[in-house]
């Protein structure tokens, strides 16, 4: 728009940038909200930080960036964002060390996105399990049901009337 059109404009009509950035901003949640529905994106996809920090990065980069393609995301992305992620082998599985790493999951996917942690049945996770409760009351925990059965069909089957 020229300089002088866009000045009548601006005297004619005081909101007319309001409505103008109004209207692109509903155009471009459409074609954000088509994206998500045509890749099935689960809805709470929008709610981590890391979203925001993409469409922040993305709309800094300005017009013409195309976003990565098929192979960079599926290889050199992906292998790139695994060395940024820890090892915890070598930790000291504790309760507290535990609640300490499913807490900085809680952290890095947002609480409000976490309703569940299932762990294994092992008396440190149980303790990490209860502190995390604790931590987060929202957030439930309970022992992997497929370790219990195991355990329990174990136990069955030493029983005298199964063998």
């Amino acid at each position: 728009m020229t300089g002088s059109v866009q000045n009548v404009r601006q005297k004619a009509d005081p909101d007319w940038k309001h409505c103008e950035n109004k209207e692109r901003k509903h155009e471009t949640d459409m074609v954000v909200a088509l994206w998500f529905y045509d890749a099935c994106i689960p809805m709470n996809a929008i709610n981590p930080r890391y979203f925001k920090q993409m469409i922040s990065r993305v709309a800094s980069m300005g017009h013409g960036y195309t976003g990565p393609n098929y192979h960079a995301l599926r290889v050199t992305l992906l292998k790139e964002a695994k060395t940024q992620s820890c090892d915890v082998s070598d930790i000291v599985a504790s309760a507290k060390n535990l609640c300490n790493l499913f807490s900085s999951i809680v952290e890095m996917v947002s609480e409000k996105n976490v309703v569940y942690m299932v762990t294994g049945n092992a008396s440190n996770y149980k303790g990490a399990g209860k502190l995390l409760h604790a931590k987060y009351p929202g957030i439930y925990w309970s022992p992997c049901s497929a370790h219990c059965i195991n355990l329990t069909l174990e136990d069955v089957g030493k029983m005298d009337l199964v063998q």
